[in-house]
């Protein structure tokens, strides 16, 4: 048996050290290894080298002075020694050794072996120069077996590295929000009043008054209709189920499923119902003319839809439990009828075109005044507002106009004109927002903070107003949304952050996820991990993530 001694240095590698086992050509490889060296970092290290040691069919000896090392070099099942003095005492006198003293000759990297091998024959000792080594060879000679254990090991060691140092874990939490509402006073003090020339006090803002007239023409259709046609006729045949005779004056209704409706032109007396000899129910039977009206149930003109074929009539007049037991049936198609009509201007249309075009004047000034405001805020760069609703404005209409002369004309449409004034106050809109922000802070919990004021979920009531003194007070129903203070860049947030992680590390998503739910703090929280199939938190808090979501 012969063996190398191999001095390492602490930064050598672990494929160098693969290279060192590979290529000596001695039957046991001494490894002298320092203290706190790269080898010893990860017992993984020492596991392939002791496998590519047994493929190679070679012994391998740790010598080191580093405890550690040694612990984990006997866990792995390498022979371990703390000197080579400790080790040459435990091998036999003739083995081939290398002198511990001879200086080392620096090869390939960082890695150091003796070259020259002195044989031991008693207590002569004769120098050998060391065979040369054949590189080439050696690099090139195939041992599969080799190399597919240390793919496989090196595929182990990266899976393994995957695993320790990259999971990771994004959390993505939405603060919770809640609403918040105040109820303030304030004052509109009209400019024209001294409001512009002094500083206003508390809860008090400029207000201007606006005078603005609004003209709309409105093209409205001709309601009235006048029937030029001719109306179906065709001849019926009714029923009576009933144990008495049935009288019908003319004019009685008869009606189809369609809605059309028909009207007997003559009396109709209708016989009771008879039996057989089989005792059967016989109806009484009776003929008779009927006439289509000009406008069907839904006010539509019949005309020509009154020529309908054979069909079955039940009479509108009757309860829906009776109509079985009277009815009418036809056994012809009806004709003559005939579709014609024209539009004719009356006082009644002109009365209508007024009454909807005075609601339209009224509904639509406030858009008007809207569409008004913008331009002006626009071209003149201000933010001037009003509010809404009947108690804050008047509006006034002053003329509605139609030609008298449309009267009797067949026309189809005609045009109305109208006129509306409306009064009200505007406001700077930023200043009555500065002041509601302003009462509402007051009111948003220290542990959260205002995040929106809702001026659409908001309300206002007048309480007085004096036109002679240009004062308005009004009440306001402010209401905006509050959340969470949990900024990342504040202490309180890396405090909360510290918190979230030291709740969650090492959990399942499942069980992550109801502690997150838990905290009135969050609104809702989404996480994702990587591997995309993992499906527990990483044990390690800094591969954790959080990050807020702003809505």
């Amino acid at each position: 048996m012969n063996e190398r001694i191999f001095y390492i240095e602490q930064e050598a590698d672990l494929s160098e050290l693969l290279q060192i086992i590979k290529n000596a050509r001695v039957d046991t490889v001494v490894l002298v290894v320092p203290r706190h060296a790269f080898l010893f970092e990860s017992i993984v290290n020492l596991q392939i080298l002791r496998s590519t040691a047994e493929a190679e069919r070679k012994k391998l000896i740790v010598v080191t002075p580093f405890t550690p090392g040694r612990k984990m070099s006997e866990t792995v099942g390498l022979p371990t020694f703390s000197s080579l003095e400790s080790w040459e005492q435990k091998i036999p006198e003739d083995a081939t050794v290398a002198v511990k003293n001879e200086p080392p000759t620096k090869t390939r990297g960082n890695i150091k072996k003796v070259p020259i091998m002195l044989e031991k024959t008693g207590k002569e000792t004769k120098a050998e120069q060391t065979e040369p080594i054949n590189w080439r060879e050696l690099l090139t000679r195939p041992s599969w077996q080799a190399l597919g254990l240390l793919c496989i090991f090196a595929l182990g060691l990266l899976l393994f590295l995957f695993f320790l140092a990259l999971p990771g874990a994004t959390i993505t939490i939405t603060p919770e929000r809640k609403g918040i509402e105040t109820i303030t006073n304030v004052e509109l003090l009209s400019v024209e009043n001294g409001a512009g020339n002094s500083v206003l006090s508390q809860g008090t803002i400029a207000a201007f008054p606006i005078v603005m007239p609004f003209e709309k023409t409105l093209d409205f259709p001709t309601l009235t209709k006048i029937f030029e046609g001719q109306n179906a006729t065709g001849s019926i045949t009714i029923f009576n189920g009933f144990p008495e005779q049935r009288d019908l004056k003319p004019t009685t209704r008869f009606q189809t499923a369609e809605g059309l409706v028909f009207r007997i032109t003559d009396w109709a007396n209708v016989p009771a119902a008879t039996r057989g000899a089989d005792g059967k129910l016989l109806p009484g039977t009776v003929r008779a003319n009927v006439i289509a009206d000009e406008k069907d149930v839904n006010g539509e003109f019949v005309g020509a839809q009154g020529n309908i074929a054979p069909t079955r009539f039940f009479l509108p007049a009757l309860p829906e439990s009776s109509r079985p037991n009277f009815w009418a049936e036809s056994d012809e198609p009806f004709t003559k009828g005939v579709t014609a009509w024209r539009t004719e201007i009356t006082t009644k249309d002109i009365a209508a075109a007024k009454t909807k075009m005075q609601s339209e004047l009224l509904a639509g000034a406030e858009n008007d005044l809207k569409t008004f405001l913008a331009a002006k805020n626009q071209r003149e760069h201000q933010d001037l507002a009003f509010f809404p609703g009947e108690e804050f404005s008047t509006k006034e209409v002053s003329d509605i106009v139609v030609d008298e002369g449309l009267l009797g004309k067949n026309q189809e449409r005609f045009e109305v004109h109208g006129k509306v004034t409306m009064s009200t106050w505007a406001y700077s809109a930023a200043e009555l927002h500065d002041l509601l922000a302003s009462e509402l802070s007051t009111k948003t919990d220290p542990k959260m903070r205002l995040t929106a004021i809702d001026f659409d979920a908001s309300s206002a009531d007048l309480l007085e107003q004096d036109a002679r003194s240009g004062r308005m007070k009004i009440t306001i129903t402010a209401r905006g949304a509050e959340e969470f203070r949990i900024d990342p860049r504040s202490e309180a947030g890396i405090l909360f952050v510290n918190a979230i992680k030291a709740q969650i590390v090492g959990k399942s998503i499942a069980d992550a996820e109801a502690v997150l739910s838990n905290r009135e703090e969050v609104a809702n929280a989404e996480i994702s991990v990587w591997p995309f199939w993992s499906r527990n938190i990483p044990s390690l808090p800094e591969n954790i993530a959080i990050e807020l979501k702003e809505e």
